[in-house]
């Protein structure tokens, strides 16, 4: 059976309202694959203050994953026009902080054409009360060094942390 072209396929600037997490890493990697023709994409973490996920047993074998593992052996020429990507909303305490790590880095690896990845750093904490402590700059210093040190396809592709 043909699979019906993805309403994504011809879409060029994509914005998701997303966490990052265990469980949203498949969906935004499929939404990936199906935009080929994607040049800007913007993440806006919404973040994990309110998330309270229940599974079967028989379900949590589909997100026990290493999330490295599962980018990558999904790789293909999907990411070949993208161009810029925003992501909005780092939190140096964030549940997903790893999978966001991991999502940034194999976009970075595999964007052929990227020109620019701007990481905004969200000051507050998780309650949005309580602004930045004094370990938090120093985790995102941490994390940031790590952003800037990942492999990049595009040879001309700059990264902005602020």
């Amino acid at each position: 059976m043909e699979e019906a072209p993805s309403l994504l396929s011809k879409c060029q600037n994509l914005i998701l309202h997303a966490g990052v997490s265990q469980w949203d890493l498949p969906g935004i990697a499929y939404m990936l694959r199906s935009s080929q023709c994607l040049e800007k994409l913007d993440i806006l973490l919404t973040g994990d203050r309110h998330l309270k996920l229940e599974l079967d047993e028989g379900s949590e074998e589909y997100f026990n994953f290493d999330e490295e593992d599962f980018l990558w052996t999904r790789k293909g020429c999907f990411l070949k026009h993208l161009k810029r990507v925003e992501i909005a909303g780092l939190e140096a305490h964030s549940f997903g902080l790893k999978y966001l790590l991991a999502l940034i880095e194999f976009i970075l690896g595999n964007a052929l054409a990227l020109e620019k990845m701007t990481v905004k750093v969200d000051q507050c904490r998780q309650d949005r009360q309580e602004c930045l402590q004094a370990d938090v700059p120093s985790e995102l210093l941490g994390v940031s060094q790590n952003i800037l040190n990942y492999r990049r396809a595009s040879r001309n592709a700059e990264v902005i942390i602020i």
